[in-house]
This record gives C-alpha cells, sequence and structure tokens, in this order.
C-alpha cells in the first residue's frame, strides 16, 4: 500500500512541475498583404480558362472570389481575346484556345487593386514517346506497424522517349486505369472493375534515378503524378522507369506531361506544399511556399501538353 502511496504521490509532482514550466508566448506573425490570387494552367487542348481570387486568412469563411475583373489575354502586345465571367471566380473563352509556342500575356484589372500581369506558353518541344513496355510482377512493401510484408501486384513500365536535344524539356507522368471495386464473397476477396469508370494509379512510383533525384517520389498526392527532366538524359532517346499497382491485368492509359520552365517549378512545389501543409505526429515538416510568376498578385500562368497512350500488360507498344 506504501508503494503504490508513493508511486502515485511522484505522479501527482510530476504534473505540477510540467504545469508550473508551461509559458504562453505570443508570436506576432506579418500581416498578410492582401493580393489578387491567380490560377491557370493552360493547355493546347482546351479553351483557357482563368480563376481570380482575393489572398484570405486560414480562417476566413467567406466567399472570397473576384467577379468584378477585366481579364485580358495579349500576344505581341496584340489583344486575342478577353476572358468573360462564367461563373464564380471563372473566367473563360468557350472560341479561345492557346496555341503551342506563342507566349501570351495576361492582364487581371481589378477595381481598387494594382494591375496584375503574367505571360506563359505551351511548350512546343518536339517530343516523341517511342515505346510503352509494360510488365506484371509484384512488390514487397512493408505494412507500418506491423512488420508484414505482403505482396502488391504490379506493372513495371518502361517509357523509352526521343526528347528534344534543342530545348530544356520538363516532364510528368501519371496513369489512369479503370476503377475497382473491393468486396468479400464467403470470405475470398473479389474484384469487379468498371469499364465507363476510372481513377489514377494512386500507388505509383519509380527507382529511376531521372525520377528520384526530382525530390517528389516519396509524395503522396492525389494526382499520382511523377516530375522528371532531361538533365538525366545520356541521349535523345533514352529510357525512364516506374511501377504501378494493377490488380486486374486490363488495359489501363499512361499520360506524359510537357511542362513549361514555370508550370514545371509550380507543380513541383505544389506536389511538397500539399503533402507539407498539414502536421503529422510522425513527420514534421516546414511548409514549402508556392512558386509564383504573378505580377502583383499570387498564383500562376503557364502552360502545358499532353500525350496519352493505351497500355496493355505483359507487352511492348509501340509509337509513331
Amino acid at each position: 500500500m506504501k508503494r503504490k502511496f508513493l508511486i502515485l504521490l511522484f505522479v501527482i509532482v510530476l504534473n505540477v512541475v510540467f504545469i508550473s514550466c508551461r509559458k504562453e508566448i505570443q508570436i506576432d506573425f506579418p500581416e498578410l498583404e492582401i493580393k489578387p490570387v491567380v490560377n491557370c494552367l493552360f493547355t493546347d487542348k482546351t479553351p483557357m480558362t482563368v480563376q481570380l481570387s482575393l489572398l484570405k486568412h486560414a480562417n476566413d469563411t467567406l466567399d472570397n472570389f473576384v467577379n468584378n475583373a477585366e481579364v485580358l489575354v495579349f500576344s505581341n502586345n496584340q489583344l486575342v481575346t478577353k476572358l468573360a465571367l462564367t461563373s464564380k471566380g471563372l473566367y473563360s473563352n468557350s472560341q479561345f484556345t492557346p496555341e503551342k509556342g506563342k507566349i501570351y500575356q495576361l492582364t487581371v484589372d481589378i477595381p481598387g487593386y494594382k494591375l496584375v500581369r503574367a505571360s506563359g506558353s505551351v511548350p512546343d518541344n518536339n517530343i516523341k514517346v517511342i515505346s510503352i513496355q509494360s510488365k506484371s510482377g509484384y512488390r514487397y512493401e512493408a505494412v507500418t506497424g506491423t512488420g508484414e510484408e505482403p505482396t502488391v501486384p504490379v506493372e513495371d513500365i518502361t517509357v523509352t522517349l526521343n526528347e528534344d536535344e534543342e530545348k530544356p524539356d520538363f516532364f510528368g507522368f501519371s496513369f489512369i486505369q479503370n476503377r475497382v471495386d473491393h468486396y468479400y464473397n464467403n470470405d475470398v476477396l473479389q474484384l469487379i472493375e468498371y469499364e465507363d469508370e476510372y481513377s489514377f494509379g494512386w500507388y505509383f512510383r519509380s527507382e529511376d534515378v531521372k525520377v528520384i533525384s526530382e525530390g517528389v517520389n516519396n509524395y503522396d498526392v492525389e494526382s499520382s503524378i511523377l516530375l522528371f527532366r532531361d538533365v538525366g538524359f545520356q541521349s535523345s532517346i533514352d529510357k525512364v522507369r516506374f511501377y504501378i499497382k494493377k490488380e486486374i491485368k486490363s488495359k489501363y492509359w499512361g499520360r506524359l506531361f510537357i511542362f513549361s520552365p514555370e508550370a514545371y517549378q509550380y507543380v513541383h512545389t505544389w506536389i511538397i506544399h500539399d503533402y507539407t501543409k498539414y502536421y503529422d505526429f510522425w513527420e514534421v515538416y516546414e511548409a514549402l511556399p508556392l512558386y509564383s510568376n504573378i505580377e502583383n498578385g499570387y498564383g500562376i500562368f503557364a502552360g502545358y501538353t499532353t500525350q496519352q497512350y493505351e497500355i496493355t500488360p505483359d507487352s511492348t507498344q509501340t509509337y509513331q
């Protein structure tokens, strides 16, 4: 009994010590300068759409979309189009789709704010996918906290590229597959695939130094995109390797992104920013600020283009 009493007394004293050591510290954060935020990653595949809003504090709940702006697009100092408000904060012109290689200048005039400017283009680099090889296999991934190593069915993918040696190239790759549902029938796991519904390949990794060197390989992001550049290429024709979880051996699709330097830098910082912006007990990060090329504002105005390829497991497909 005496022993229990002494232990209880020790715990009480320890708590008092910790409580007495607590001190409230007031931290003065700098006032945020409220500026317009421009979000526009444009492509040669669809009409240009610009989203406008105002910067707001994290605890603000009010709608901050900008619905009274004049949004103009120029090229070579000539007016190309005026983007009209189509819904909350969205400005577009269904008749205007950007062209590859043409530099566009954006101006945004919002009453009460400085004129916002930016420029960007869709890259016209001469990039070709020569072939994509897909081989079925397995990976072993430890389950956190269990020490087990379950078998993960994957497709090992080798993409052979012919890149543009005259210009620096900035790439991204992602995979799309039919959505798969899991259910149990008499304690046996069953899989069902929906041919008209699609999802990104969320278990998507690479051990290729071209990808690893970009520093984003281990971040889980909704889009499951991996980035790489041509600085690691040994010649104009080189290979990049990935692997993706694939439970049913049916066709799927690979999507190659070709970014402008500004779009690449924005996506690169967005991947890390999105992963590190939340506090995690096991992982503590310093949030990375997003890249911006907007004068008198925040956000991005930059171009990219895509190429999509159908892939069949356990095959090598060539493309012209």
